[in-house]
C-alpha cells in the first residue's frame, strides 16, 4: 500500500504559542492549530467521493481509503532543539528507504528562529531531498533585518509569512492541491 505522509514541524518556542508575544504570534496554541488541521484533513475526506477509514493516535492521525490500496497519514512534531528536528527528519527519510518506498512525504515546516540561523536544518532537509512549505506565522519581512532571511527559504517549494495560524492551513491545502487527491 502507497502511503502519503504529512509532517507538521514545529521549531523553538512554538510550544508557547498563545502565550509568548500574542500580538505578535497571536492567541492561537500550537494543539489548536495541529487539531485544526487534523479536522480540515478529515473534511476534505469526508466531502469526497472517497470511502475511507480514519484512525487517530496521539502521533498521527491515518486515513485509509478503500479499494485503492492509498493511505494518508498526518504527523505533528515540535522541538526547542535543532538536533531534534534533524533527528526527526532522518527517522522520516530512513523509514521511507527501508520501506522500500512505500512511503511519500511532504512537509510543513515553521523553523520559527532556526529559519534564520540553521545551516545543519537546510542540508538535513537537502540531504533528504525534502518537499516543503515554509510557514512564519508573523511577517518576518516586516520585522527586524536579520530577520528577512531564512536559510530555507530558496530550498522550499513556496514560502508562507505573516498570515497567523492561516498559513499552516494553505500550506496544507497547496500540498492536498498539487497531489489532486481529491479530484479523482
Amino acid at each position: 500500500m502507497k502511503v502519503i505522509r504529512f509532517f507538521i514541524l514545529n521549531g523553538p518556542n512554538l510550544n508557547l504559542l498563545g502565550h509568548r508575544e500574542p500580538e505578535k504570534y497571536g492567541r492561537v496554541t500550537l494543539d489548536q492549530i495541529i487539531h485544526k488541521l487534523q479536522s480540515n484533513f478529515l473534511t476534505k475526506f469526508k466531502q469526497s467521493n472517497l470511502n475511507f477509514v480514519q484512525h487517530d493516535d496521539k502521533e498521527k492521525l491515518q486515513v485509509l481509503v478503500e479499494n485503492q490500496n492509498l493511505g494518508f497519514e498526518l504527523h505533528s512534531f515540535q522541538s526547542n532543539h535543532e538536533g531534534a528536528l534533524i533527528d526527526y527528519l532522518h527517522r522520516t527519510f530512513l523509514e521511507k528507504l527501508s520501506s522500500a518506498n512505500k512511503y511519500e512525504d511532504y512537509f510543513i515546516i515553521n523553523p520559527a528562529a532556526f529559519g534564520h540561523t540553521s545551516v545543519a536544518l537546510r542540508d538535513a532537509l537537502l540531504a533528504i531531498e525534502a518537499k516543503f512549505v515554509e510557514v512564519h506565522l508573523s511577517n518576518i519581512h516586516s520585522r527586524e533585518e536579520f530577520r528577512h532571511h531564512t536559510y530555507l527559504q530558496n530550498i522550499a517549494q513556496g514560502v508562507i509569512c505573516g498570515l497567523g495560524a492561516k498559513g499552516y492551513e494553505l500550506a496544507l491545502e497547496y500540498w492536498l492541491e498539487q497531489l489532486d487527491i481529491f479530484s479523482k
